[in-house]
């Protein structure tokens, strides 16, 4: 491994490009994190509300006599 000295220019206290990388990949990782989280969220969103779709028969049928709400709420931001 290197030593901290490396990590720094001594002279102006800027970081080196060694240190800039490793932000830059503690950004991606972070990014791709958040990425993935809102996505599981969203399946999981989806399969709760299509579990009680289906196997719910009160939840059926308010869907089937209340299309509008059902389409205004399916297609959201």
């Amino acid at each position: 491994m290197t030593d901290s000295v490396d990590y720094y220019s001594l002279e102006g206290g800027r970081k080196t490009v060694a240190e800039e990388a490793d932000f830059r990949k503690e950004i991606r990782q972070g990014f791709i994190r958040k990425v993935y989280g809102i996505v599981a969220t969203q399946l999981l969103l989806i399969a709760a509300v299509t579990s009680l779709l289906l196997f719910v028969p009160g939840a059926a049928a308010w869907a089937r006599a209340h299309s509008g709400p059902v389409v205004l709420l399916s297609s959201g931001p």
